[in-house]
């Protein structure tokens, strides 16, 4: 295929799914693929990886269905869990994969774009709303709410990466959060030159804190060897 054929494929793409992006998403889209066909970025867009593994230019499975499959490895079958997806998405890719064997997910982002009524049919709970830790809530609130949780779990939430690792150390809650493959902002300021520097912030927070390989990715849980038992 060409870079023009490309093009080609790529904007029918973008007419084809006007429920996941906007004139400002569009953009960010093409100047994302147009950064891979140069090879100038270090990371690639979310939305690009998916287009291009869609039409067959990555191959394997998506990072939704790797990341299904460490969980299902991990835990078994999530049928009797209660999870909480953070930073789902706008389409809550993970969650719908989980749901098809776990009756109990909910899916949490504050850019969701699934009706009510789609995320009924896909058999998923959503709740639009930003995932915040107890110790940076804003305005001195309470953090996000998760004693109803059995596991938390992240594919690439960013932002909120922080954040589920301390609300899920102070509640005793499991989780598992494929990483980043870029730094971030620490919650409290301090900024990081590589994703290396980043992942040390994120193990340095407690002892009970572990980051480990997955396939090309990185997976940051506070309970490694577990098995099937979440209760703690």
């Amino acid at each position: 295929m060409t870079h023009d054929e490309l093009f080609v494929v790529a904007f029918h793409y973008l007419e084809k799914n006007p429920e996941r992006f906007n004139s400002q998403e569009k953009m960010k889209f093409i100047n994302g693929l147009k950064e891979w066909l140069t090879g100038k970025c270090e990371t690639m867009d979310d939305e690009v990886y998916d287009f291009l593994f869609e039409i067959g230019l990555i191959k394997g499975k998506s990072r939704e269905a790797n990341f299904k499959s460490y969980l299902n490895d991990k835990y078994g079958f999530l049928t009797f869990r209660r999870v909480l997806d953070v930073g789902a998405g706008r389409m809550c890719k993970l969650s719908e994969m989980l749901a098809k064997k776990c009756p109990n997910v909910t899916a949490m982002d504050p850019k969701i774009r699934l009706t009510d009524a789609e995320a009924a049919a896909r058999n998923i709970k959503i709740k639009r709303d930003v995932f915040e830790c107890d110790k940076f809530a804003s305005s001195g609130r309470k953090g996000t709410a998760v004693s109803k949780y059995d596991l938390l779990v992240g594919l690439e939430p960013c932002d909120a990466t922080e954040h589920i690792i301390r609300q899920g150390l102070k509640y005793d809650k499991q989780f598992d959060i494929l990483l980043c493959a870029a730094p971030h902002t620490a919650l409290d300021g301090k900024t990081f030159r590589s994703y290396e520097e980043w992942y040390k912030h994120l193990e340095s927070i407690s002892s009970e804190v572990h980051i480990q390989e997955y396939g090309t990715s990185f997976i940051a849980t506070n309970d490694p060897q577990m098995s099937n038992e979440l209760g703690r």
